[in-house]
């Protein structure tokens, strides 16, 4: 199993070869899209480190102050799914996620790069199904 994501080659000395430049509008679509998850990635480390805010500020309200507290927990599981589902992209982008690689190994190149396109794909699906019941869902609040 690989998860993906090594401490030792995320360093800036250990990483390969640069990625080929995009040509046209291609290129520019590509930059862009690497930005926004960069800057969707620092978003979702915020929701966390709030989130543990939250959680702290709850405790110590709860067990000190000998307050009840109401928001607290809601607040913290919206924050940690916020960073689950904003970091998606950006993790799916770098390949990080949790993968097998049994078939990696065994799979010829042409078939391997057909099975991540396939990935992609399915992934690309449950994006926009998520994205069109939760449109519904907030529409049907509102």
């Amino acid at each position: 199993m690989s998860h993906g994501f090594d401490a030792a080659t995320a360093a800036p000395e250990a990483r390969g070869a640069a990625e080929p430049r995009l040509p046209g509008l291609l290129g520019a679509f590509d930059r862009t899209m690497r930005l926004l998850n960069q800057v969707i990635l620092a978003v979702g480390g915020l929701c966390l480190v709030a989130a543990c805010l939250v959680l702290t500020h709850s405790v110590v309200v709860r067990y000190l102050l000998k307050e009840p507290t109401e928001w607290q927990d809601e607040m913290a599981v919206f924050l940690i799914i916020g960073a689950t589902f904003l970091s998606a992209a950006g993790v799916q982008a770098k390949r990080g996620h949790v993968a097998i690689e049994a078939l990696t190994g065994l799979l010829p190149p042409a078939a391997n790069r057909v099975r991540l396109l396939l990935a992609d794909i399915v992934s690309l699906a449950f994006c926009l199904f998520f994205a069109w019941k939760s449109w519904s869902r907030d529409h049907e609040a509102w």
